[in-house]
């Protein structure tokens, strides 16, 4: 039967190249170049002097301290190069296994040896690789697999790049007549005027044995409490060393729809039998909904017209770089989802694994982009595994061919165009998109022609336009918002540390992004053809900076996952649960009584009305997407928040005090529903708390963390604070400290102290 483990463990890792063994003898380089004869120096034992033991997947760059010098687009982090090496024997019973190594993501460029011989050259962080090591396994003696990996001359992108392997790693065990890698296609086609669905399903089988072989399938679909719903069983053959799509169909009737607010998800179960012997059972989620895009009415899915509410989001975390760890991936979904979004778009390459899970299990649409846009055989390798690895995914409606491309305007953009999306149609049915600019002009654009649905970043006013210009294809305002605020700045953008008021404003009104949040939301409600917009960016990423930031801050959580004003002005236009929320979120302004603070509510209710121990501000009714404000002079006290629905009843409320000195530190768990298999972290918030209980918005301790049962990935607080994540201490800015703690496998609790002077220290423990 197939087996699939993971590979993380027992590496060993160096940074840098070796020292140089130079062959100078031609019978000495005769020999090293042949098959089994690369790198001899790691067969040796004491090879292992070069190396320190790693715990994967990492990223080697994120614990660099960043330079002025360095490149501004990856946050002053510049990645060189590394090598990673493990050691390991398979046991006999592998012998007659199809074996393969599948790295989910490897940064940026990379060869992978083998007991060795080179098996892959790849030149793309984000494209899962894998290989097949059957031919080269030694089951009498170690094997030695090594992994060399490096920036690329040429950045891949120009945003943070990091380095290294810092996705999952998986050993595939598989008989030798079994499925392909991304080898099934659930394919639900809902009949017309009915409630009944055609399931079309595709298994690639491959025959890795030297003889034809006999095959039987069985595909079995349950719903999500195990019931069968359908099943099927039919034969064929598979030629010796060779593969075969051998396809099926099966019928069902009135399946619970996969959507935003119920993402039903069901299980097709795959029998594999060679003649009559079982050789592998193995499972794929899908869901049962239908999308539209219509030039007239926008997006609509399984019926329902409804607007996009997107954000788009780098793959990079603040406290570990590249490396996304699986409990951070959902976390970051769950704030955007809190927030009330719907879609998310993998800007600007092919996302982890876990996230498109998750994307699935949370009801979140998505807009599936790959890396380059290009028709070389290379790039359409990157759209291949994109396609085979995320078409079963429900929450995916858009393939995206690139964006941003400076040909979109010449006839070599729209060949390119064709032939990318020519090649998506032979794997898949869903429409292609490509994420264009006002660059040359957007009259000039003539690579949407070739295209399904019309994608344009920015550029609200010349929107109309280019849907009179495509007036048969929806339109997606594909990047908006890339308006930059700061965690806890509320007196005007601040040139000294380049960090910028935290209230939605627009510094250049005549540059790209010269809209605010509240122009740009009521643009895409006002037409219907528009299908929504996707905010630059959910979550900051690291890079696209100016110094001393390590990021461009125009994200609604900031570089560590800590939510900041623009977070809940977004949440007043997405969400459809009553919210209202105070900015500034602070009232510890002293020194500045009788100042007259701008203050804005966020809500989605009618009206809000705004108190000052107790003195009442008067209502103001929140219409057109517009926050409610006020100018309030500062006093010592709360200020409260209360909205209301259109009858005048109190629907929520939000409060906002000045506080007493600090007395207390308080870890806050922001991740409860984690695991000890290995493969989870928990993410804390530590705060300051007064002699009431209340959090202190405005402390800055210097703090430290200790941990025990786990391990400490990182630790962050202020963007524009050098300090590399790995440390473990953190100097507090405006109020909070993000950390992130990793769960070994079976660790029986996890524990974290932290401590800061005279502060009561804050503890907090995780059991399992």
């Amino acid at each position: 039967m197939k087996t699939i483990t993971y590979f993380n463990d027992g590496w060993s890792y160096r940074r840098g190249n070796f020292p140089e063994f130079k062959a100078i003898a031609k019978a000495q380089t005769y020999n090293d170049i042949k098959t089994g004869q690369l790198l001899p120096f790691l067969e040796l034992e004491t090879s292992a002097r070069y190396f320190h033991s790693v715990t994967l997947p990492h990223d080697y760059v994120i614990g660099d301290r960043p330079d002025k010098e360095k490149n501004v687009s990856e946050g002053y982090l510049e990645g060189d190069e590394a090598w990673y090496l493990k050691r390991f024997r398979l046991s006999e019973e592998n012998a007659d296994k199809q074996l393969f190594l599948h790295f989910e993501g490897i940064a940026i460029e990379s060869e992978i040896y083998f007991n060795g011989t080179l098996l892959r050259r790849n030149f793309s962080a984000y494209n899962p690789i894998t290989v097949d090591i059957t031919d080269f396994v030694r089951f009498d003696k170690v094997n030695v697999l090594a992994v060399h990996a490096k920036q690329a001359k040429q950045p891949e992108g120009w945003w943070y790049q990091g380095g290294g392997i810092y996705r999952d790693i998986k050993l595939i065990a598989a008989e030798k007549l079994s499925t392909d890698i991304f080898g099934i296609y659930v394919k639900p086609e809902k009949r017309a005027d009915s409630d009944t669905w055609d399931v079309k399903i595709e298994t690639t089988l491959r025959n890795d044995s030297m003889a034809d072989k006999n095959a039987t399938v069985i595909s079995t679909i349950t719903d999500k409490n195990n019931n069968e719903i359908a099943s099927t069983k039919s034969d064929c053959t598979v030629e010796f060393k060779d593969k075969f799509i051998h396809k099926q169909s099966l019928t069902v009737d009135s399946p619970l729809l996969w959507d935003t607010d119920s993402p039903n998800l069901y299980t097709l179960k795959t029998e594999v039998y060679d003649s009559e012997e079982k050789v592998e059972e193995t499972t794929t989620r899908f869901g049962f909904r239908t999308i539209k895009f219509d030039g007239d009415k926008g997006f609509f899915l399984n019926g329902k017209n409804i607007k996009l509410k997107g954000f788009c989001a780098h793959q990079d975390y603040g406290l570990t770089g590249i490396y996304l760890p699986r409990r951070v991936a959902k976390y970051r979904l769950e704030l955007m989802k809190r927030m009330g979004a719907n879609a998310y778009r993998s800007a600007h390459n092919l996302s982890d694994e876990n996230t498109m899970s998750f994307c699935d299990e949370m009801g979140i649409l998505v807009y599936d982009e790959t890396r380059y846009y290009s028709s070389s055989p290379e790039a359409l390798s990157y759209v291949k595994d994109m396609l085979l690895r995320d078409r079963n995914h429900p929450s995916v409606i858009l393939w995206s061919i690139g964006n941003e491309e400076r040909i979109q305007h010449l006839d070599t953009g729209v060949r390119i165009a064709e032939t990318m999306t020519a090649y998506v149609k032979k794997f898949d049915d869903r429409p292609t998109t490509v994420a264009c600019h006002s660059d040359a002009g957007v009259e000039n654009n003539i690579i949407t022609k070739a295209v399904d649905v019309a994608s344009m970043n920015y550029s609200l006013v010349k929107h109309e336009l280019f849907h009179n210009m495509y007036p048969d294809k929806a339109v997606i305002l594909s990047e908006s918002c890339a308006l930059q605020t700061s965690r806890g700045v509320f007196f005007g953008d601040d040139e000294t540390r380049n960090l910028f008021d935290a209230r939605d404003h627009v510094p250049n009104p005549s540059a790209f992004n010269g809209y605010s949040r509240t122009e740009t939301w009521r643009h895409v409600m006002k037409y219907d053809w528009l299908c929504g917009s996707f905010i630059w960016a959910g979550i900051e990423h690291r890079g696209e900076t100016w110094y001393p930031r390590l990021s461009s801050q125009s994200g609604l959580v900031d570089l560590y996952l800590l939510p900041k004003e623009a977070y809940y002005h977004t949440m007043s236009q997405y969400s459809e649960k009553p919210m209202v929320h105070i900015c500034p979120s602070s009232w510890n302004f002293k020194g500045l009584e009788g100042v007259e603070i701008p203050v804005e509510v966020y809500t989605n209710c009618d009206s809000a009305e705004l108190f000052l121990n107790g003195k009442s501000f008067g209502k103001v009714l929140y219409r057109d997407y517009e926050p409610c404000k006020w100018t309030v002079p500062f006093t010592e006290g709360e200020l409260l928040a209360i909205a209301y629905d259109k009858d005048g009843n109190e629907l929520c409320r939000d409060t906002i005090a000045t506080t007493k000195e600090p007395i207390a530190l308080k870890l806050i768990c922001e991740t409860n529903d984690v695991t000890n298999d290995g493969h989870d972290s928990i993410v804390y918030t530590c705060v300051c708390l007064d002699k009431d209980g209340r959090e202190v918005p405005d402390a800055d301790p210097e703090v430290l963390f200790e941990v025990s049962g786990g391990i400490l990935l990182g630790t962050g607080s202020s963007v524009t604070d050098h300090n590399p994540p790995p440390c473990n201490t953190r100097k507090m800015y405006a109020g909070k400290i993000s950390l992130c703690v990793h769960i070994p496998k079976g660790a029986p609790k996890v524990t974290v102290v932290a401590s800061s002077g005279t502060l009561l220290k804050g503890y907090a423990e995780y059991k399992f």
